[in-house]
């Protein structure tokens, strides 16, 4: 599947809500943070929001709501405005390990496209 960069940026946004929800079962959950340790994030300020999802790997939602802000700031990133991933709008309902792996397939092909 091919995305367009704003649909690529979109459903980033979706998967690190559902992260910082605990949307997904805690397998899943595991897997999912598996598969997005090498994916290639296109917008920055989310591969920041993973790299603070990691240090707070096993935190429950609230938990995650109180502190996702001073992890990003422990990972360097201070000025990230974390309220967009902490959103209480209902997630649509997802196979969020089939996206994490179209997404990273389809980075891959427009990584490989643009060194071409």
């Amino acid at each position: 599947m091919q995305f367009t960069r704003q649909q690529i940026f979109a459903e980033e946004k979706l998967i690190l809500r559902a992260l910082c929800a605990r949307a997904l079962p805690s397998l899943a959950r595991k897997r999912a943070m598996h598969l997005l340790s090498v994916y290639h994030w296109q917008d920055e300020n989310h591969r920041v929001i993973y790299r603070a999802l990691e240090l707070l790997r096993s935190a429950e939602p609230e938990t995650i709501r109180e502190n996702l802000a001073a992890s990003a700031t422990r990972c360097g990133f201070p000025d990230v405005d974390v309220e967009p991933y902490l959103s209480h709008d209902p997630l649509p309902n997802r196979d969020w390990l089939a996206l994490i792996r179209s997404l990273g397939s389809d980075a891959t092909t427009t990584r490989n496209e643009t060194s071409s």
